[in-house]
């Protein structure tokens, strides 16, 4: 019997992987998939229905790298050996693009299933660190038990395997059914064809059959899509029916006419029934009644009784069947998963920890079992009210991912990555999942990334200033103005990082002009115009070869640009040009008014904020103007 507490862990470990951001595989011993989840489908470019089943090292191995100061002796272990027992880490798996999938760097770990249905199998999980390692490689599931309505069904119920029914429906239907001989037959899920599963009465004229049909009867499976339209109706209507076609019909044509009418003589078959054990309206197989005389069957409603009540005890067994197996899977999952996972019940209480949770926080499940997850256990005193945001969006949302700092038994903090899920049972809200991703030597890496970054567009910027010296320091200003109208418009951290970076780069291209144009005292020619024009696509050219997380070059191309279109080298208008680019627009004029140029002197702050006044909605947008003018009018902004 299924209860409703498997029924949970179920739901909650499906809703905890199938939508996870981390690649799962679960294999077993013999390194044949038997999960995985929709992360591993979009890394490695495959469908969970082309490979649960089949060896993994045979199907995932072309253009795939698996890299590591250990690899040479773990790509032999996983070529040479039989066993599928043994951890693995610090591995990095680089997947090259194909016409099914992307390039990807994936982060690789796995360790055996140590306890469970699969205990000797493996638990594989691949977290995806395309954007940093780009950046490194450049810079160094149900069940519910159904009722039993009648006293027949309680002689069914007895049996708690589908074999025993179909014997038992057979035998019974066949002591009911004088002068006739009966098939049960049976949905196959591996080979997705109906086969006869038992027979009765047919013994004795199996040799003569043999002798004339082109295969076995017993072995000549059929699938439901070869039937025909009135066929499937006849399989899926609980109602005992008489075949017109006879075995032509009944073998979906694979028997043929001549040679079914010669077995249906040498049987004395006069009229074929059958009725489906129709389950969900898909024919899965049924009962068929050879008879031997022309009178309706005498039993007609005790055999569609008896059949309609076997369909829901079968359809009640798959569905136990399948149950246990997905609580056997799923709970072994959760229980051996990479992640740290815990599960709380609808008052945020610890109901369940896995081995990979006492191993981050330190903690063992009786010491924080019944404990409020947000009572300070694993938070820094400062996160225990994002604690509680984090559950009232998930509550709201359904499923919640947030980096934040948690803390260990022994008061160390560190960063992870939360993936927070809510778990609902027939609509009700029963709890929540959480997953802790340890990701300090993630956040390490991305600290050398920044500083890499950081670093290189210093350099950019020193070579930009050294040709144009009279635009030293402008590219430092247009920063962080434009910083200040991004974050003044609301926008993300992560857009007013890519507006500084673009910032700091905004003239690179100017690295392509003569230094006598750029220091040009007098009036520029049309021609040396033309050529200071030039720059924002020389500085596109230049940046669009380098790998950013933003659209940097794009950014640089589209500076010059107008909201009236007037601008250069594009002529984009409004909304055409990035959002990003429009904001440096107006900090970049702002800057360069107010400072001093070969060819004129600088204005006063006043005079260039009535100037770009005057042109919002025309040369600028009339949003950006306005927080501009904000913050130098209203809370003194400086540079």
């Amino acid at each position: 019997m299924i209860i409703d507490e498997d029924a949970k862990y179920i739901d909650l470990i499906k809703n905890i992987y199938e939508n996870s951001k981390v690649g799962i595989f679960v294999l077993d011993p013999q390194f044949k998939v038997i999960w995985i989840n929709r992360a591993i489908e979009k890394y490695f470019g495959i469908k969970r229905e082309e490979i649960v089943g089949k060896d993994k090292r045979r199907i995932i191995k072309r253009h795939i790298q698996y890299m590591s100061p250990n690899s040479e002796n773990y790509n032999q272990r996983i070529k040479t050996s039989g066993i599928n027992d043994f951890s693995a880490g610090d591995i990095i798996c680089h997947i090259l693009p194909s016409d099914k999938r992307k390039e990807y760097w994936l982060e690789y770990c796995s360790q055996p299933i140590k306890s469970g249905r699969y205990v000797g199998g493996r638990i594989e999980q691949y977290i995806d660190i395309t954007d940093y390692k780009k950046t490194e490689k450049r810079n160094s599931e149900y069940v519910k038990e159904l009722e039993i309505i009648s006293e027949m069904a309680c002689s069914l119920i007895r049996y708690s395997d589908i074999d025993h029914i179909c014997h038992y429906i057979g035998q019974k239907i066949y002591e009911m059914c004088d002068r006739s001989y009966v098939m049960v037959t049976l949905y196959d899920r591996e080979s997705e064809k109906i086969y006869i599963k038992d027979y009765f009465g047919l013994d004795r004229y199996l040799k003569s059959i043999m002798k004339i049909a082109p295969k076995d009867p017993r072995k000549m499976g059929y699938s439901p899509e070869d039937m025909t339209e009135e066929e499937k109706k006849i399989f899926t209507s609980h109602k005992l029916e008489v075949v017109t076609g006879g075995l032509y019909a009944l073998s979906t044509r694979k028997i043929p006419m001549n040679i079914s009418h010669l077995i249906e003589n040498i049987m004395g078959v006069k009229k074929i029934y059958t009725i489906g054990f129709a389950l969900e309206n898909i024919p899965y197989g049924g009962v068929i009644i050879l008879s031997r005389g022309e009178v309706p069957i005498t039993y007609k409603s005790a055999i569609e009784l008896m059949v309609s009540y076997a369909s829901l005890i079968m359809n009640r067994l798959q569905a136990e069947e399948a149950l246990k197996k997905s609580r056997q899977e799923f709970i072994s999952i959760f229980k051996n998963s990479p992640e740290a996972a815990v599960y709380m019940d609808k008052k945020g209480r610890i109901v369940d920890i896995n081995s990979r949770f006492t191993k981050v926080f330190g903690y063992t499940l009786k010491e924080i079992k019944g404990k409020n997850i947000n009572c300070g256990i694993i938070h820094p005193p400062n996160k225990t009210e994002e604690g509680k945001k984090i559950d009232k969006r998930v509550l709201t949302e359904g499923y919640v991912s947030i980096e934040t700092i948690r803390k260990r038994k022994d008061g160390t903090l560190f960063p992870v990555l939360i993936t927070s899920s809510s778990v609902k049972l027939v609509g009700e809200f029963k709890g929540l999942v959480g997953l802790y991703q340890d990701i300090t030597e993630r956040k390490k890496s991305a600290e050398r990334i920044r500083k890499t970054l950081e670093s290189t567009i210093n350099i950019i910027v020193k070579i930009v200033e050294f040709r144009d010296p009279y635009t030293a320091g402008h590219q430092k200003r247009v920063s962080r103005l434009a910083t200040a109208i991004a974050k003044k418009l609301g926008l993300s951290e992560d857009k007013q990082e890519a507006i500084r970076i673009t910032c700091l780069v905004h003239d690179v291209g100017k690295i392509n002009i003569p230094s006598e144009i750029l220091n040009k005292p007098g009036k520029l020619s049309k021609e040396e115009f033309r050529l200071i024009k030039e720059h924002p696509r020389i500085g596109y050219d230049i940046l669009k070869t380098m790998e950013f997380p933003w659209p940097i070059a794009e950014i640089v191309y589209q500076h010059h640009e107008k909201y009236n279109g007037a601008g250069y080298p594009q002529g984009l208008s409004g909304k055409q040009t990035l959002l990003e680019a429009r904001i440096i627009q107006v900090a970049n004029v702002v800057d360069a008014m107010s400072s001093h140029r070969p060819y004129r002197p600088a204005l006063s702050i006043d005079k260039t904020l009535e100037e770009i006044s005057q042109n919002k909605g025309l040369l600028y947008d009339p949003e950006i103007v306005d927080i501009c003018l904000e913050l130098f009018r209203k809370e003194e902004f400086n540079f």
